[in-house]
């Protein structure tokens, strides 16, 4: 009996290269595509955007000179974590707090384990205050300095405190066989000088001895006890590496903190007023996000030059944002050039589509004002949590930087396979550090708030500046100048 399975199969493969091909030939052809990345609370951004630059690209669309189109990139979801409740507002991590009994709190302490596993020992880590706090002692781990003190009867254990943001030093304090301290679960802990650390203060604490790194390395303990945290939430504490790198949490599980601190809360009561209203700020929360959604959609009908991509719309997603950014355009557009810029930024349009650089169709570029040998940020708003050397990659800064075509595909097609960093600008220099990309300097693109008469774009603006450079460009000699 014949197979007749063979002519189904042609005939699918047929069907399905006519309507890809059909897919494709439907498509507009752009010349440039303008990706706005902006939040979904930003209405009057977008507002003024579109009442100042959006107008040029209906002149040049009406002109025939060149094929544009611009769209708002916005996360379809909002964190439902009122900003009070998380660990920061760039993320949507929850605050996890609660009240302790005890008027003094250490950092970790020793429990029985069974498990009898090879542990290292960590010594240096980060730390952000969530409520204000008052340092009290500092300790070091009993099982750490008994096997310190075998191999080295002498050694010196020095524990330092250091402000995260200056590097200031702020207190030593001194540990030997002959000096340990108070002993309290498993740690031993020496008095230091009373310091009060308000909340949002950030610091490093860091274990020194005067001991060679290669020993550092060897040093592992198979213990039947393993080490928790028991701060009730009043700080957020992160093992970093001895330069202060933050250590990925997946691939540093089983780890023993060699330090340890005790510290008393700070105003109670603020802490219990905080606590009681948890509930009702995220109920109003909520509310808020509703009448937002619901904004968000009349705007989205009203001026149909927005994109809500699959993403929770908050500042650590913006890889994410970027990447779904790319792959709507994919599916609607056959683009020569992908501009990404931010909604707070203008962007001197006409100039732009001028200054394009000739592509032959197969060159891979970016075209940007680039920062190099840009420092890793170890805190704050661009604290990174994934990438491990001390500086990045060469990236554009956010303002306005622009691909090619080929670029545009390659990150659509490797979208799944890319690891997202703490930025997007960050991300995209990191992606594209391993391939042959034409990287295009010019400073007319600025990184900072510093106005050239030449520019292609300007960031960090509000609503009324936005309007007011575009106002001048049009009217005027320079946008950075009235008439």
């Amino acid at each position: 009996m014949k197979d007749k399975s063979g002519p189904a199969i042609i005939c699918f493969i047929v069907l399905m290269i006519s309507y890809l091909y059909l897919k494709t030939f439907e498509k507009q052809n752009l010349d440039l595509a303008v990706c706005i990345l902006s939040s979904r609370q930003n209405f009057e951004l977008r507002n003024a955007i579109r009442n100042s630059w959006f107008n040029d690209i209906v002149s040049i669309e009406l002109g025939h000179t060149k094929t544009v189109q611009a769209k708002f990139v916005i996360g379809q979801d909002a964190c439902l974590i009122h900003p009070e409740n998380r660990i920061d507002s760039f993320g949507c991590e929850p605050w996890n707090v609660s009240l302790p009994k005890s008027s003094e709190l250490t950092t970790f302490f020793m429990k029985p384990d069974n498990c009898n596993q090879h542990f290292n020992f960590v010594l240096n880590f980060y730390v952000k205050v969530m409520h204000g706090i008052v340092l009290k002692r500092i300790g070091i781990a009993d099982i750490f300095s008994q096997l310190v003190l075998k191999e080295h009867e002498k050694a010196s254990m020095n524990v330092y405190f250091y402000d995260a943001r200056t590097d200031e030093e702020i207190s030593i304090t001194h540990f030997d066989g002959n000096n340990k301290g108070q002993e309290r679960n498993g740690y031993s802990y020496r008095p230091v000088q009373e310091i009060l650390l308000p909340k949002g203060y950030e610091f490093i604490i860091q274990l020194k001895l005067d001991l060679k790194l290669s020993y550092l390395e060897k040093l592992k303990t198979g213990i039947n006890s393993v080490s928790e945290e028991s701060h009730h939430g009043m700080i957020v504490i992160r093992a970093t590496d001895q330069y202060g790198h933050l250590l990925n949490e997946r691939t540093h599980v089983n780890y023993i903190p060699a330090v340890s601190f005790m510290f008393t809360v700070h105003s109670v009561e603020s802490l219990k007023n905080h606590l009681e209203l948890v509930l009702d700020r995220d109920k109003e929360w909520l509310q808020k996000v509703d009448l937002e959604s619901q904004q968000l959609k009349e705007e989205q009908k009203l001026y149909q030059d927005i994109i809500l991509v699959d993403v929770l719309d908050v500042y650590r997603n913006l890889p994410q944002k970027v990447l779904a950014g790319h792959l709507w355009l994919e599916d609607n557009y056959v683009v020569k050039y992908v501009m990404k810029t931010d909604d707070d930024c203008y962007v001197n349009i006409d100039t732009v589509l001028k200054s394009l650089p000739n592509c032959s169709g197969t060159n891979m570029i970016w075209w940007g004002n680039f920062r190099t040998n840009w420092a890793v940020e170890q805190h704050g708003k661009w604290v990174e949590l994934e990438y491990g050397a001390m500086v990045y990659p060469r990236f554009a800064c956010g303002s306005g930087n622009i691909v090619s075509s080929e670029v545009h595909s390659w990150l659509v097609l490797n979208r799944q396979k890319l690891k997202h960093f703490q930025g997007e600008d960050v991300s995209m220099g990191i992606w594209l550090s391993g391939l042959n990309v034409q990287h295009i300097q010019d400073d007319r693109w600025q990184c900072k708030m510093s106005c050239d008469n030449d520019l292609l774009s300007l960031p960090e603006l509000s609503p009324e500046e936005i309007h007011w450079h575009w106002n001048n460009s049009k009217h005027c000699a320079t946008p950075c100048l009235p008439c």
